[in-house]
């Protein structure tokens, strides 16, 4: 108990240090929650704490992406011997970006369809839109626009049906950028607009009045362009100086 009690406070010392962008010693920090981990072969723990790492040093912009693949391939095998079908998927997902990293998509597409698979078992909507987001970012990169549509709107669909607005939203706008990427203006000012009616409270909203006001002046409609790109400039500044004060 009482190395139990020691991981979560390394976990969260090293959780702060590399919030603070001294990653070298927030990584140590994490990394001797490991090892204590490691020796009371709580390999659960040891699975998620390695994921966490990997993540944490994604987050704060760690160039180290050897160290991150060692440390989630190391999740991944701990969540295979211990059958955790969850833990695997979500592994799968984080090494899919990786190999999206390394310009191999391939690969990436591998472990997509095998996250994709096992999410579907799990019946997890929620692992299900997340992969099939990561999908369509793969099929983006390939130059698979078409593609790429299919499973967007797909996974807006399901973050629609379960309710969670904020990446329905996030979703309506890649689908949007998409669509106005290929021409299909009308199409894209629909799912900005839906993005834009569950966001426009949000402090973030200024991102939809910017794609709404270039798809306006793309359709040579002026004054409302302007309407549009003005609320986005103001909202936009608001962001950064709340940002800037905290």
């Amino acid at each position: 108990n009482d190395k139990s009690g020691m991981v979560k406070v390394l976990n969260y010392q090293g959780n702060y240090y590399c919030s603070s962008r001294d990653i070298k010693k927030g990584r140590t920090l994490l990394m001797n929650a490991n090892n204590i981990l490691e020796e009371i072969e709580d390999n659960r723990g040891l699975a998620y704490n390695c994921n966490i790492i990997g993540s944490v040093m994604i987050a704060n912009g760690s160039k180290d992406l050897g160290k991150v693949r060692d440390l989630w391939e190391k999740s991944l095998t701990l969540y295979e011997n211990l059958k955790d079908n969850s833990g695997i998927a979500n592994q799968l997902g984080q090494l899919a970006w990786l190999h999206i990293n390394d310009g191999n998509f391939a690969d990436a597409m591998k472990n997509l369809k095998k996250a994709l698979s096992i999410s579907k078992r799990l019946g997890d909507k929620e692992k299900i839109a997340g992969v099939l987001r990561t999908i369509s970012a793969v099929l983006e990169q390939k130059g698979d626009d078409y593609k790429s549509l299919k499973y967007q709107i797909e996974a807006k669909e399901i973050y629609s049906q379960i309710g969670n607005k904020f990446f329905e939203a996030i979703t309506s706008r890649s689908i949007g950028i998409t669509y106005e990427k290929i021409g299909k203006l009308d199409k894209a000012m629909e799912y900005f607009q839906v993005g834009y009616k569950i966001n426009q409270t949000d402090q973030n909203s200024w991102w939809f009045e910017s794609n709404i006001g270039i798809i306006l002046f793309k359709k040579r409609k002026y004054s409302e362009a302007i309407e549009f790109l003005n609320k986005a400039l103001s909202n936009s500044s608001a962001h950064d100086k709340q940002t800037d004060e905290l």
